[in-house]
This record gives C-alpha cells, structure tokens and sequence, in this order.
C-alpha cells in the first residue's frame, strides 16, 4: 500500500503494536514499510497507545522507540505527543513542561545527536524535503 502513496508519508501519531497490541499502533511491517519508502513516525503519548495498563510512563514510551530502532527507524522517529487530544496522559509526560524527562531518558539510552533527531531533526528533515518551497 505504500507505494500507493508515490512520496514519504507520515504516520502521526502511531507506536509499535508488538509492544502494545491497540489497533491504532502500528505493525512491524508497516514500520518496515514507513521506513523503506523513508517516511515517519510519530510515536504518540496517548496512555493506551503506550500499555494497555496503568500506570504509564516514560520507560513504557521507550519501549515502542527502542522497538522502530531495532527495526532500523532512529532517523524515522518523530514526537506526535497529543497532549491536546487526549483527557488522560502518561503518569510522568502530562503536558509540554515535561517533555524534559523525555529527553533526559533517551540521553540515558541514546546519543545526543540521536535524541535530536527524534525532537526534531527527522521531523525538519522531512518537512524540509517535502514541502514546496516558496
């Protein structure tokens, strides 16, 4: 179905469904998919997408990024937070002000240029690339 699409799409607001198994997370092959035809993805903080239980919090989150990186996506990953979509939020990720303890997580697993990326480098990276130029 990718190829359908005839450029790098992105899927917004979506985290791997072998880690958490809700319909709207996406499959190992579709991740594969995303990656391949150099989309992003996303990863999302809505609780449900994260662990079906609560309570959730960041290490749960990195789960879903370490899963798209085993998979060869660290230059695909993007933040779709939703804080403004949602009425129940992560235990430790409840609004932007705490964004931080996100990336002082990842610095604790990633390299700094790593954690750019998934703040904001592949993001800018593909708006740079896809969106016309004025």
């Amino acid at each position: 179905m990718c190829d359908l699409a005839g450029r790098p799409f992105i899927a917004s607001h979506s985290n791997a469904r072998s880690v958490c198994d809700h319909p709207r997370n996406l499959t190992d092959d579709q991740i594969r998919a995303i990656i391949a035809v150099d989309g992003r993805i996303g990863m999302t903080f809505v609780p449900w997408f994260v662990r079906p239980v609560a309570p959730v919090t960041t290490d749960d989150l990195l789960r879903h990024i370490e899963h798209v990186c085993a998979l060869g996506g660290d230059r695909h990953i993007m933040l779709g937070s939703d804080f403004d979509g949602i009425d129940r939020h992560m235990e430790d990720l409840r609004s932007p002000e705490d964004v931080w303890r996100l990336k002082e997580a990842l610095l604790k697993r990633y390299s700094a240029e790593q954690t750019e990326r998934f703040f904001s480098g592949n993001a800018l990276r593909y708006l740079t690339a896809m969106l016309p130029a004025t």
